[in-house]
């Protein structure tokens, strides 16, 4: 009687890469202990386990991405008046002041918003709400309050 032969357990490189050979008769597939490639689920990327993906629009991710929105042009505002009125040495920060030193006041900090407010969409976009709000709370407390204070107080 002859013995049916087991498939190896032992992983190559096709079990790996995927077979590039096509299956040898008419419905015989890559099999592994009765199974087909298309039994096993797709696995998703681990980053996407850190997003909220979904169909459902999310209120709280809506509201952050506005909140950021809403921080990025005050904290522009806040900016311009503040170099304008003190001049360059107020800006504390360091990438704020390369690009007003390269382009100049309005265009330097022009683009460096458009360039916050773009990643800022694209967390939103990715679904990453949690850290479009964590954003915004560090900007309202290292950017909006000191500028609102030194505003108030001069």
């Amino acid at each position: 009687m002859a013995r049916a032969k087991s498939p190896s357990l032992t992983p190559t490189a096709s079990s790996f890469f995927g077979s590039t050979s096509r299956p040898k008769s008419g419905g015989e597939e890559n099999v592994l202990q009765g199974r087909t490639r298309k039994d096993y689920p797709r696995t998703e990327p681990r980053w996407r386990a850190c997003t909220n993906l979904g169909d459902t629009p999310s209120v709280f991710g809506d509201l952050a991405v506005l909140g950021f929105l809403l921080v990025q042009c005050l904290d522009g505002v806040f900016t311009y008046l503040g170099v304008q009125t003190w001049g360059p040495g107020i800006e504390a920060n360091p990438l704020i002041s390369l690009a007003v030193n390269l382009a100049g006041l309005g265009l330097g900090l022009a683009g460096a918003k458009l360039m916050a407010v773009g990643f800022g969409i694209l967390l939103h976009l990715l679904r990453i709400h949690l850290l479009v709000a964590l954003l915004t709370a560090i900007y309202v407390a290292v950017a909006i309050l000191p500028w609102t204070a030194l505003f108030l107080t001069q």
